[in-house]
């Protein structure tokens, strides 16, 4: 018996012994775990007044508070540094502490630090206020939102691991995609953009009390600890990358995934309006249709990779549809011109392979066996980095081989993924969770039975 299949059978082991049958309710069957409901409306609401600022602030501290675009840059950069590193400790914090809590000291944190960059750093002008106070702002998400994708990850059924995760990232897209520019898109030229910041406080604010005093658990995973040693905790979140590679392997998968999405919306609107010669109106809009076609297209392949099996979704359908997008979205504009159908095409098909990698958020944490919590502290790591190096992807390209060479980049970036999910599997190339005990046993005791059931 190799030593791989004999730990993973032994980590199988370990589990809890399945529990008998029960009546799965109408949202259970959908991958939504009972009671936590609320939690999805509350990370949808928090991420809409968390992200509200998004779109156009590095503009008003140009235009407004009159910083040069370079130093404003840097704001934005420790804010995308910030927002890596707690995401990376959200997974030791919550085995320490329990989901529950992190996301309430998290939101008081939160609260308090952007009323502080809103109500003193700008009024004051001050760069150096500014850029502490707007870059801790990027420990919100994390928090709370991450916090609460750990509790919701340790709430779900075997076999609809990816199920429940694209309800995750459902709600987190569409508050930040969909919602959030909206409603940036009316108050900002209503308002005015302070009083857009304080209402998107108040905004998040509402979004996480919905999540910490309306979601109701009674399991006890929202205040269950995993460890009750924060250091040991940090110590496994950081060494899993090196101690089991596939994990690490797969969050450079959602790394790519996420990150090629981002770098995208930095270099694309120069070049579809700047040499396509699209109307800078259309050009934005068109990123409107890619949200569109992602946020539900999530909940379909969350459903779809836990029948066909995680790695496969990822593989087969969301690495070559991205890789082919990502290029196509170069290279037909210079076909057919300005043609915003298209072109809206093309997004709609790169929405799809973006919400294709939803799989790849189970997959990874299942991967860890044991380690869960700290498998899914890679992926918030690796969502969290996304948006710090995706747009430094562009800085370096562009320069050298322009336009073309970032379209490229991207697109052979897509297949790095999928050569590496051959790689990126559950023991015996499982479909899901839910199939690794009877497939390890198949492998490892061929005359031994397993029973599998519901976590």
């Amino acid at each position: 018996m190799s030593s791989r299949n004999e730990r993973a059978l032994t980590g199988l082991q370990d589990r809890p012994a399945p529990a008998a049958p029960v009546h799965l309710t109408r949202a259970e069957r959908v991958g939504l775990p009972s009671g936590m409901a609320w939690g999805i409306l509350a990370v949808i609401v928090f991420v809409v007044g968390d992200g509200l600022e998004v779109a156009w602030i590095s503009q008003f501290f140009t235009t407004a508070v009159h910083i040069p675009l370079s130093e404003a840059a840097w704001i934005v950069t420790a804010f995308g540094i910030v927002v890596g590193v707690t995401s990376y400790a959200v997974g030791p914090l919550c085995a320490r502490f329990g989901p529950r809590r992190v996301m309430a000291a998290g939101l008081i944190f939160w609260v308090i630090i952007d009323a502080a960059f809103i109500g003193l750093a700008l009024p004051t002008g001050n760069y150096w206020f500014i850029l502490i106070t707007y870059a801790l702002r990027g420990t919100g998400t994390p928090l709370y939102v991450f916090a609460f994708l750990v509790w919701l990850d340790a709430r779900a059924k075997a076999g609809q691991e990816a199920g429940t995760q694209a309800w995750f990232w459902f709600a987190y897209t569409a508050g930040q995609i969909i919602f959030g520019n909206v409603l940036a898109g009316y108050l900002v030229p209503t308002l005015g953009p302070i009083a857009t910041l304080w209402i998107g406080l108040g905004v998040a604010l509402a979004g996480g009390l919905i999540g910490v005093l309306l979601v109701r658990d009674s399991t006890g995973q929202g205040t269950q600890r995993t460890s009750e040693n924060l250091g040991k905790a940090f110590e496994e979140a950081l060494t899993i990358i090196w101690r089991q590679p596939k994990v690490g392997m797969g969050g450079l998968v959602k790394l790519i995934n996420l990150g090629g999405i981002i770098a995208m919306g930095v270099y694309y609107v120069p070049y579809i309006t700047g040499v396509i010669h699209l109307p800078l109106g259309l050009a934005i809009l068109s990123f409107t249709f890619l949200g569109i076609a992602a946020v539900p297209a999530m909940l379909f392949f969350g459903w779809l990779s836990d029948r066909i099996g995680w790695a496969n979704t990822v593989q087969w359908i969301a690495a070559p549809i991205s890789a082919i997008a990502m290029v196509a979205l170069f290279l037909v504009p210079q076909w057919v011109g300005p043609n915003f159908l298209v072109i809206v095409l093309l997004m709609i098909l790169l929405g799809l392979g973006n919400a294709a990698f939803v799989p790849i958020s189970a997959l990874v944490p299942s991967i860890a066996s044991n380690e869960k919590v700290a498998g899914l502290g890679v992926i918030n790591l690796s969502t969290g980095m996304a948006a710090l190096l995706g747009p430094a992807a562009v800085a370096v390209i562009l320069p050298s081989f322009g336009f073309a060479g970032v379209a490229w980049g991207l697109g052979i970036a897509y297949v790095v993924a999928f050569a590496l999910m051959f790689y990126v599997q559950l023991p015996g190339r499982a479909r899901t969770d839910a199939h690794v005990t009877s497939t390890l046993v198949a492998v490892v005791r061929p005359d031994a039975t397993v029973n599998t059931g519901s976590k």
